[in-house]
């Protein structure tokens, strides 16, 4: 009588051991830290307070950067790192300006080559991030025409396309980039128009954040992956920051470092293990070192996780400097 007993409460332990495994690996829609599956639609808003012109400098770089040379555009409104072409960067101009991106050595800030987005128009590219697809390996180039100044557009678009890779016979050139490997992906905003300079996406799910400018403080708002060309996608928002103006963002290549930046700031977080976005950004950040520009528009981490900076040329008869802030 006791062996059978015995063999029933091990038969129980087996059974409570398979469900609780089942139960480990099934995606919980309701874990605000599980991003994969996450119920955005009954999502609260996080509303941070702090004072930015009082944040903490983070000690982690330099505060002195290097100027690696003067970038030879009027309106650049962004950098990102280049994946295909190692020691490159990625910039563009933003409104009424031509659908080009372009190459620029990180060393020296030349532009080597210029691609036009075929098929593309540049309403107003205010952004420019990469990312490597985690199936694949390939690099894509997202461009946000997000860009509102007066608060009135329907809809808006990110731009993806497969990274171009650069050679010594392109040096000079302008090449198109073939309009079949475009896609767009159209959305509007839930509480209607925002004027959005600042794009980031997290390389751990490849959902895509939004943060407004004109706002009395700026909004963080998501596009989740997947998106669809060929419709609108739904945008979500996530939360209030504690200032306004931002007018760039980026995410380093591991996921666990972030970055926003006005005119007179650039504010860094450090995110947890496992955390959710929405959850690093509803912390207080601290700063990280700047020196300031004329009209600084684009901030991006290299495979380093050192950053660059650089400006648009506003009212200065100089183009701009790109600045690289090196990590301790």
């Amino acid at each position: 009588m006791m062996i059978k007993k015995n063999r029933l409460f091990s038969l129980f332990l087996v059974v409570l051991a398979i469900a609780t495994s089942c139960q480990e690996d099934r995606l919980d829609p309701t874990d605000p830290d599980n991003e994969s599956s996450y119920d955005w639609s009954s999502h609260t808003p996080f509303r941070a307070s702090y004072f930015a012109d009082l944040l903490p400098y983070f000690d982690g770089y330099e505060t002195s950067p290097l100027n690696i040379g003067r970038l030879q555009l009027d309106e650049s409104s962004c950098v990102c790192i280049s994946i295909n072409n190692p020691g490159m960067l990625w910039t563009h101009e933003d409104g009424n300006n031509v659908n080009f991106v372009y190459l620029v050595d990180a060393n020296t800030a030349e532009i080597v080559c210029r691609y036009r987005v075929t098929g593309a128009s540049n309403i107003d590219w205010e952004d420019i991030e990469i990312v490597e697809d985690p199936q694949s390996g390939r690099a894509y180039l997202y461009i946000a025409d997000t860009g509102d100044n007066n608060e009135n557009r329907q809809n808006v678009s990110v731009y993806k396309f497969e990274e171009p890779v650069y050679s010594s016979a392109d040096y000079g050139q302008t090449l198109a980039i073939n309009s079949a490997s475009l896609e767009r992906f159209n959305f509007n905003y839930p509480d209607g128009s925002h004027d959005v300079e600042a794009m980031m996406i997290d390389p751990q799910n490849r959902d895509i954040y939004f943060i407004t400018k004109r706002d009395e403080a700026s909004k963080v708002y998501v596009m989740p992956h997947p998106y669809q060309s060929g419709q609108t996608n739904i945008t979500y928002w996530v939360g209030d920051l504690g200032f306004r103006e931002a007018s760039a963002a980026s995410i380093n290549f591991a996921g666990d470092k972030v970055v926003i930046r006005n005119r007179q700031n650039l504010f860094y977080w450090e995110r947890a293990a496992d955390e959710a976005i929405y959850n690093t950004l509803s912390r207080t950040p601290s700063r990280l070192p700047y020196i300031g520009e004329v009209q600084g528009e684009a901030i991006c981490f290299d495979k380093e996780d050192n950053y660059y900076t650089t400006s648009e040329r506003g009212n200065s008869t100089t183009f701009p400097p790109i600045y690289k802030y090196i990590k301790k």
